[in-house]
């Protein structure tokens, strides 16, 4: 490549060129000067960046008491790196949710929640809820087509078993008190996304509960549970919802099973059980402690893990096989726990 030729490139072509980098190398290339530092970190950039998205996702992995690090694997370079969360205040105590190239954040004192950008750094603290004091599960979601997010939130005002729900528009910049729960309903922290619908489970009675978006009620999911149940975890990936569960009795699990959700007929469809030597390692890592176990919907795949182990199973559904993801090389090999995972869109553009 002849530098004369590429010095005389016109200013206005260079943007359109490098908008359509992957975003690690657009992160890279920030750092090459400041003038495409100023170029990239201008709205014009991002606008059309917008255009033409297109990048794999990241899964992140936080450690407990480490917030402002996290670890990331990039599926299509197969390899872990860190990125860093420093320009986060110190406030900050874990990730809540992940939607759309944004993460929310909890803080460590009160309900207060703040949204950011990891990739430009940049991050915006919610207004203070109107009747939430403790904040217990919490499911964000972007609508990338009216360039604005919602986040919902489950929590109490003093007494844990009466659960009110709340709800941020980020084109409002206002929180409002939508449907709340039946009294007592003992909510899971983890929440899949689909359709407009976050789908819950609950753990006495274990079942599901769905909350609209759109209408802004709950509701129970008419779909019986799969039989002999110890536990469960709902995904949701490439617009479909799948149950992640152990099957087994008195309460142990004996093997592993997938689920999909057919919503026409509102039932359970068995799609994948998983071969025994692969069951029982993972379930030997959990020390058949269930509710160490979370599940996160990463494209193709079905990403299982245990929050006292960096290691990951994955199932790719496409193919209905199993594998175990490289074990990162950034935790050292006898941690003392406290991971949490979640499927990232590396966007640019998207802003908090």
């Amino acid at each position: 490549m002849e530098s004369k030729v590429w010095s005389g490139l016109p200013e206005h072509l260079l943007p359109r060129i490098l908008s359509y980098l992957p975003t690690e190398s657009a992160l890279r290339f920030r750092c090459v000067c400041k003038s495409w530092k100023k170029i990239m970190d201008s709205p014009q950039f991002l606008d059309l960046c917008s255009k033409h998205a297109c990048c794999t996702p990241w899964l992140l992995m936080f450690k407990q008491q480490e917030s402002r690090v996290c670890r990331v694997y990039d599926s299509f370079q197969n390899k872990w790196h860190t990125l860093s969360l420093g320009f986060l205040p110190r406030g900050v105590k874990d990730v809540a949710a992940a939607s759309g190239g944004l993460l929310c954040f909890r803080f460590d004192i009160s309900a207060t929640l703040a949204v950011c950008n990891p990739l430009t750094k940049v991050w915006k603290q919610l207004p203070p809820m109107q009747f939430i004091q403790t904040s217990f599960a919490v499911g964000m979601v972007v609508d990338r087509n009216l360039r604005g997010y919602k986040v919902v939130v489950v929590g109490s005002h003093w007494d844990c078993f009466d659960m009110k729900t709340e709800i941020y528009d980020s084109r409002t910049n206002s929180w409002k008190r939508t449907g709340d729960l039946p009294p007592r309903t003992d909510l899971r922290r983890e929440f899949a996304y689909c359709d407009g619908v976050l789908y819950f489970s609950t753990s006495e009675p274990d079942v599901v509960l769905a909350y609209s978006m759109e209408q802004e009620i709950w509701r129970k999911l008419q779909a019986t549970l799969p039989v002999s149940l110890t536990w469960s975890r709902l995904v949701a990936t490439q617009g479909l919802v799948f149950l992640v569960g152990g099957v087994g009795t008195q309460g142990i699990s004996r093997s592993l099973g997938v689920w999909q959700l057919q919503k026409d007929r509102m039932q359970w469809l068995s799609v994948q059980k998983i071969p025994e030597i692969i069951c029982r390692k993972f379930l030997a890592i959990c020390y058949h402690t269930y509710e160490h176990i979370c599940c996160v919907g990463h494209e193709d795949y079905i990403c299982l893990f245990c929050s006292t182990s960096p290691k990951v199973l994955v199932y790719k559904i496409s193919r209905h096989t199993w594998h175990w993801l490289p074990d990162c090389p950034l935790i050292p090999d006898k941690s003392n726990g406290g991971f949490s995972w979640f499927s990232f869109d590396p966007y640019l553009h998207a802003a908090a």
